[in-house]
C-alpha cells in the first residue's frame, strides 16, 4: 500500500504542471480563436448556446498532454510512437472538422488508420477479454486484430458522440481516468500512472473554462472534435495496455471486466445510437438529438442537472467495476449485470421508456 501512495505522489508534480499550463494556454487560445472567427456556431437545433464559442479546448489539451508528457519521460513517447503519430493525425483532421466540415467517410478513414496505428504498430492489442461468462478465460486468436482496431474506432466515436454539454465530455473522460488511474494504481500496474496523471491535469484545466460552476454560468470554450476524437484515442491506449501484457500470453493487470465498467455510459449511448440510426435506415453518423443527455435536457432537466446525473452514472458504473473485482464478485454476475445495463440504455435511446415530454419533443 505504501509503494501505491508514493507512486501516486509522484504523479503530483505533472498533474499541476499540465493543469496550470493549460489554465494559462485556454484565455490565449480563445481570443486568438474569435479573432480569427475559429467558433462553433449555433444552430437552435443540437446546439443551443447563446452565442459563438471557440472549440479550443483539443487544440490545447493534446500538445500540453504531448509535451508534458515528453518531459518527464521522453522514453515514453520513443516506445509508442506509432499511438503518439495516430494521436496527432486524429487530432488534425478533428481539428479541421471543428472549422470546415470533413466528410464523415473521410474522418472515420483516419480513424481507422489511427487505430491501426495503435493496435498493429504499437501492438496495443485486445488478445484476452478474462472469464466474463463463467466458462473459461476468452482469447481473442485470429479475430484479436479486427476485434482490437473496432474497439479503438468505436470508443473514439462514443467520446466524439458524448461532447453535447458544457463539462459533458471533459467530465465523464475525467471521472474515467481517475477511475482508471484508480485501478492502475491498486494493482500494480505504474507505468501509465504519468501520461494519465498528465491528461487528469490537462482536464481539470479545461473543466475550470468548460464545466458550469459558480464563478462560470456557461462555457466559454468547447472541447471540440478535436478534443474528444483525441480523449477516445487516448482512453483506448490506456485501457488496452492496462488489460493485456506485453508477451501476449498472459493476462493483465486489470481485468478487461473492469474496463467494460469504467467505459460503461458513453460506450451504451454510441452502441445503443448506432443500432437505432441503422434501424430507421439513417447513416450511423447522422447527428441527431437521440442521445442520452439531450434526452435528458428535452424531459425538462437544465444543463448542470443532466451533466450532474451523467457524470453521476459514470461515477456509479465505475466504482461497480472496481470495487466489484476487488471484492471478488464473479465476472459472469459483473458481466450480466452490464448488459442488463446496456439492455436499458437502449430502451431510453429507442423510446421504449420515456415519458410524455420526451415523446412529445421527438415528435417535433
Amino acid at each position: 500500500m505504501m509503494q501505491e501512495i508514493e507512486y501516486s505522489a509522484t504523479m503530483i508534480i505533472p498533474l499541476a504542471i499540465s493543469l496550470l499550463v493549460v489554465l494559462c494556454l485556454v484565455p490565449i487560445a480563445r481570443k486568438l480563436a474569435l479573432q480569427y472567427d475559429f467558433v462553433d456556431i449555433p444552430d437552435n437545433s443540437r446546439k443551443q448556446h447563446d452565442a459563438p464559442v471557440p472549440p479550443v479546448g483539443g487544440l490545447v489539451i493534446v500538445p500540453v498532454f504531448f509535451a508534458v508528457t515528453f518531459f518527464f519521460s521522453s522514453p515514453l513517447i520513443m516506445e509508442h510512437w506509432p499511438f503518439w503519430i495516430g494521436l496527432f493525425l486524429v487530432w488534425g483532421t478533428s481539428a479541421i472538422d471543428d472549422k470546415v466540415h470533413v466528410n464523415s467517410g473521410i474522418r472515420f478513414g483516419v480513424q481507422l488508420i489511427s487505430a491501426c496505428l495503435l493496435v498493429i504498430g504499437n501492438e496495443t492489442i485486445v488478445r484476452f477479454l478474462g472469464d466474463l461468462f463463467g466458462l473459461g478465460n476468452i482469447w481473442m486468436g485470429p479475430f484479436a486484430f479486427p476485434f482490437s482496431i473496432l474497439c479503438v474506432c468505436l470508443v473514439i466515436n462514443a467520446m466524439n458522440m458524448i461532447d453535447g454539454l458544457d463539462g459533458l465530455c471533459g467530465g465523464v473522460a475525467f471521472i474515467m481516468l481517475i477511475g482508471l488511474f484508480t485501478a492502475a494504481n491498486i494493482m500494480g500496474q505504474h507505468e501509465l500512472l504519468l501520461p494519465m496523471s498528465v491528461i487528469i491535469g490537462c482536464l481539470f484545466g479545461f473543466l475550470v473554462y468548460n464545466y458550469r460552476h459558480p464563478f462560470r454560468k456557461k462555457a466559454s470554450i468547447f472541447m471540440g472534435d478535436s478534443g474528444s476524437a483525441a480523449l477516445g484515442l487516448i482512453l483506448s491506449w490506456f485501457v488496452i495496455e492496462l488489460t493485456q501484457w506485453p508477451d501476449q500470453v498472459t493476462p493483465g493487470h486489470i481485468d478487461p471486466i473492469v474496463i467494460a465498467w469504467v467505459l460503461a455510459l458513453p460506450v451504451f449511448d454510441a452502441l445503443s445510437l448506432f443500432t437505432y440510426r441503422l434501424k430507421n435506415k439513417r447513416h450511423p453518423f447522422t447527428p441527431d438529438r437521440r442521445h442520452l443527455h439531450y434526452l435528458l435536457k428535452d424531459n425538462g432537466f437544465s444543463v448542470s442537472q443532466t451533466v450532474g446525473i451523467i457524470l453521476g452514472g459514470v461515477c456509479i458504473y465505475s466504482a461497480i467495476g472496481i470495487m466489484g473485482n476487488l471484492y471478488g464478485v464473479p465476472h459472469v454476475i459483473l458481466m450480466c449485470i452490464w448488459i442488463l445495463c446496456f439492455f436499458i440504455h437502449g430502451l431510453v435511446i429507442f423510446g421504449v421508456i420515456s415519458s410524455p415530454r420526451i415523446s412529445a419533443s421527438n415528435k417535433v
